[in-house]
């Protein structure tokens, strides 16, 4: 590693430099204006989101405060409150009341009830344990965000890490990763990609309800799921039997709480699966949600400041992002290659797919997500795009950084997962995952489209 004055370089200073630099070269080698400003800031913030030496909704704000200050003056389209108008979308009404929903679970205790059940239906074997864990939690990612969902498992799941075996300790946290890795594309409460699929669809007049998004990508999720923890079970099948003293866990909260909660919950997972019926549009049923656990007290406004509020900025960022480089024209642009246009189809969907997943690998999905879903738009008229960008960008979590659940995992497993069990568990799922995707999914949207 080079050193300056005997001290490392950072990797905050190597992304700050890295972000003026291709600033700077767009601005000097692009000769449109409007252009090169564009480009360099949106570079500049991509950056940022790669390397994520700042907190995650720093880029947001950079994003929101040089949009007018660079381009403000070039056309009204570029003023702050057409910005902050792009980023003011449904989608965040409905994540915001998953998070609400996923912190009154862990406040009244039914985080740790369905974690029992799970351990009830899995008895002594570990492998059933797994797949109780690993489904579980992709369940859990259906209604919250996979991260959250993550979160939640993790700790009601504490006592278990601390059996005397480490292949029983690895197999169970690798579980874990799989099911939220994997589980934050059934739904499109699922992760941050799936958010900007959703505003993006919204934007294009193509909205899709619940059913319809899990109708897609439930099959790959299983079929992902099935694989790994058949792979899993290969790799840890010399686990021992779990100890019968492991098998229970204590549930904070009272009965009626968590019944209350319970209630809701299933109000609200109901009212989204029928949204096609009713028309109440999904961030309406998550705010009404909201609104009525706090409204009864089962949440205090203490418990609003445990919300992942950088989360939501995130995901706000990459959807003013998205609108930024389609309102310049850039990604018309961009698109407009003959390069692009004489590729087959199946071609240029494995190309789009293929660099979104190992984009996702090593950078934030939602991010990744950002960039790819407006430029593959140009491409596809219909559902098609957002959806199968945002279910590829799920796919990249090969290595520690690629996910945050992925980090979360590893920093508390002492040691015991590092980045060659992630690896050997999450690189064969993106290539398979990748592979279904693109020989299925534009024909399986199309159909689905059609009915």
């Amino acid at each position: 590693m080079e050193r300056v004055s005997g001290r490392k370089i950072s990797g905050a200073t190597w992304s700050y430099v890295s972000a003026l630099l291709i600033a700077a070269l767009s601005l000097i080698l692009v000769h449109d204006p409007i252009m090169a400003r564009v480009l360099a800031l949106s570079s500049a913030i991509l950056i940022l989101w790669l390397w994520e030496s700042v907190p995650i909704f720093v880029p947001t704000l950079l994003l929101w405060a040089g949009i007018p200050l660079l381009l403000g003056g070039y056309s009204p389209v570029f003023a702050l409150p057409k910005v902050l108008g792009w980023a003011a979308d449904p989608v965040l009404a409905l994540f915001l009341g998953g998070y609400i929903l996923a912190r009154a679970a862990h406040v009244s205790g039914l985080d740790q009830n369905f974690t029992n059940i799970l351990l009830r239906l899995a008895g002594e074997s570990p492998q059933r344990l797994a797949w109780a864990i690993c489904f579980g939690t992709a369940f859990l990612a259906m209604w919250m965000s996979n991260i959250a969902a993550a979160t939640l498992m993790l700790a009601t799941l504490r006592p278990l890490l601390q059996i005397d075996d480490e292949d029983t300790q690895r197999l169970l946290l690798l579980s874990l990763v799989l099911g939220a890795n994997v589980g934050g594309m059934i739904s499109p409460l699922g992760s941050g990609p799936n958010a900007i699929a959703l505003a993006r669809l919204e934007q294009i007049g193509e909205p899709m309800g619940f059913v319809q998004w899990i109708t897609m990508a439930l099959p790959l999720a299983a079929f992902l799921m099935i694989l790994g923890l058949g792979l899993l079970g290969l790799l840890y099948r010399g686990a021992p039997r779990l100890p019968t003293d492991a098998l229970g866990l204590a549930s904070k909260g009272t009965e009626g709480r968590r019944l209350e909660v319970c209630l809701v919950l299933i109000c609200a997972i109901g009212g989204w699966l029928t949204e096609s019926w009713h028309q109440i549009p999904a961030a309406v049923i998550a705010l009404t949600a909201a609104a009525v656990l706090f409204l009864l007290g089962l949440l205090k406004k203490e418990d609003l400041a445990a919300i992942d509020g950088g989360s939501l900025l995130l995901i706000a960022g990459g959807i003013t992002l998205g609108r930024l480089l389609e309102s310049s024209g850039l990604l018309e642009m961009g698109a407009s290659g003959a390069f692009w246009h004489e590729m087959p189809d199946v071609w240029r969907w494995a190309l789009l797919l293929g660099i979104a997943a190992l984009l996702s690998a090593v950078m934030s999905n939602t991010a990744t997500a950002t960039l790819l879903i407006p430029l593959a738009s140009h491409f596809s008229e219909g559902p098609a795009a957002p959806v199968l960008i945002a279910m590829a960008c799920s796919l990249g979590m090969p290595f520690v950084i690629s996910t945050p659940q992925n980090a979360l995992v590893a920093s508390v497993s002492r040691g015991l997962v590092r980045g060659r069990q992630i690896f050997q568990l999450g690189w064969p799922l993106m290539i398979i995952g990748w592979l279904w995707i693109v020989l299925t999914g534009p024909w399986f949207l199309q159909w689905m489209h059609g009915l």
